[in-house]
């Protein structure tokens, strides 16, 4: 839930519009005007006949008592409060320490209280990694649309020191230190302020070990293929070789089996249980309908009737418009898919360098910038060893990347080709090359830096087909050794 922190709470005659002076008084005294001295209940019906009247007329005054009191107060009736004011109520003396709704007794008085903040983030998370703090304000349905905290602060509480961006909004992200010791224990807290009073929810987590691991271990027929795997879905284990097989695993079972005539190097899921597959050789990309388990051509020509060319890497926007780099440096988008008729067009922008991987994430910003204005970026990898990137939107951030101007964006150590990109929804870019995964870390403000190394077992790296099949892992695939590999990289 995001909140305007700048808003001010408009006290006084807009608390007590919403909540009413004589509303919910604590201790059980009877407030409503149910239950008040005008209905038929036993206590007014004696009362009415001790004084000589029958009948107890709804909102007549003096009929229940008998007498001339004009408050209608009667046996079982709270007594009349002092100056209108009824302890318990907000302004009002306190009711036995106690106060009503969003109110706490500070010196004998019901001052205005902002709600308890609720937090709630992962329950682990590797070193290193971004996480997002998320504190709800519930604020009741009587007070909705008005302001009950004049300021929101997070801090950390316990545990070694993590970097707090936006910790005066009700969404943080905490970089969590990359040299935190496993099981080490973090402790962030939410302070909500109002006139004076605090009201405060912490939150815990742990650091989770970071721990590649091969599954798909027992799998039934991978030794078969007789040639190096060389790809790796999203959702499904979609397995393929460089003879041009490729394969579905269901169940440790090979399913869906085709021969493409040529090596496949790129597996990515495309929609509503779709899957493309990428030919370099043949030019051409490949598409499996899950709905009916049939395999068709997807692209191999442009609008302009020429030939889509060697084409090396791939990668999909939210809108559904999928990039392909060119082994030339052009990259090929294949616009507006939901068209009878796609644009597939190369005249938006060069590359300097042929794409090696490529990946669709959002520039970082704020939490307060609605969804549409936060910037969709194209990065990609080259076989220098470093990543680059272009703005396909722009952000409502300052100095962001210029669209379709492509720039470095992280320089990265060690040798040999990008060959693994993924960008998270928690801040975090996770790039391999080699045997290392390299955790970026992306800043609202500032550069993108390389914050943790992490080695993968010998025949576990490669990193191809690096990918999240939940948002809590990652998974790749060793093209040389076929193997897959699992890392969690959150415990949610």
């Amino acid at each position: 839930m995001k909140l305007n922190t700048n808003a001010k709470l408009i006290l006084g005659v807009a608390l007590l519009a919403a909540s009413g002076c004589y509303e919910g008084a604590p201790g059980g005294a009877d407030t409503d005007e149910g239950s008040s001295d005008t209905e038929d209940s036993a206590d007014t019906e004696d009362a009415g006949e001790a004084g000589g009247s029958g009948e107890s007329g709804d909102g007549e005054s003096g009929e229940s008592g008998g007498g001339d009191d004009t408050n209608g107060s009667g046996p079982g009736d709270p007594p009349d409060p002092p100056d209108g004011c009824l302890p318990g109520s907000i302004g009002c003396e306190c009711l036995n320490n106690e106060c009503a709704g969003l109110s706490t007794c500070i010196d004998e008085v019901c001052t205005p209280a902002p709600p308890v903040p609720q937090v709630e983030g992962p329950n682990a998370a590797i070193a290193g990694a971004a996480i997002r703090l998320d504190g709800d304000i519930n604020v009741p349905d009587e007070l909705d649309g008005v302001s009950v905290f004049e300021s929101l602060l997070w801090a950390q509480v316990s545990g070694p020191d993590a970097v707090l961006e936006f910790e005066s909004d009700n969404e943080a992200i905490a970089w969590l230190p990359s040299g935190a010791a496993d099981g080490t224990e973090l402790t962030f807290r939410l302070t909500a302020s109002l006139g004076g009073v605090d009201e405060s929810g912490e939150y815990t987590l742990s650091v989770l070990p970071a721990a590649p691991a091969e599954i798909l271990t027992k799998t039934v027929g991978v030794a078969e293929f007789g040639a190096v795997l060389v790809g790796r879905g999203v959702g499904d284990n979609w397995l393929s070789t460089d003879l041009g097989l490729v394969t579905r695993i269901e169940d440790d079972v090979l399913t869906y089996q085709e021969d493409m005539g040529s090596r496949v190097t790129q597996i990515a899921s495309y929609g509503d249980n779709r899957v493309l597959f990428l030919q370099p050789d043949l030019g051409r990309v490949m598409l499996f309908n899950g709905n009916n388990n049939t395999y068709s051509e997807f692209l191999s020509t442009l609008t302009s009737g020429d030939p889509l060319g060697p084409v090396s890497s791939m990668a999909a926007d939210p809108d559904g418009n999928v990039y392909f780099g060119c082994d030339d440096g052009r990259v090929v988008l294949y616009d507006d898919p939901d068209e009878a008729e796609p644009a597939v067009t190369l005249d938006r922008f060069a590359l300097a360098q042929t794409p090696t991987v490529m990946a669709i994430g959002q520039h970082p910003v704020s939490p307060d910038i609605e969804d549409e204005d936060e910037g969709i970026v194209l990065y990609y990898g080259t076989a220098a060893g470093d990543v680059w990137q272009v703005a396909l939107t722009a952000a409502e951030v300052p100095e962001g990347p210029e669209v379709d101007v492509p720039g470095q964006y992280v320089s990265l150590p060690g040798t040999g080709p990008v060959t693994g990109i993924r960008v998270d929804a928690y801040r975090n870019m996770w790039v391999g090359k080699g045997y290392t995964l390299y955790l970026i870390r992306r800043p609202f403000e500032g550069s993108p830096s390389v914050v943790r190394e992490i080695s993968a077992p010998t025949g576990l790296g490669g990193f191809a087909g690096l990918h999240s099949p939940d948002s809590d892992q990652l998974r790749w695939l060793d093209p040389t050794t076929g193997r897959v590999t699992n890392l969690q990289t959150y415990d949610e």
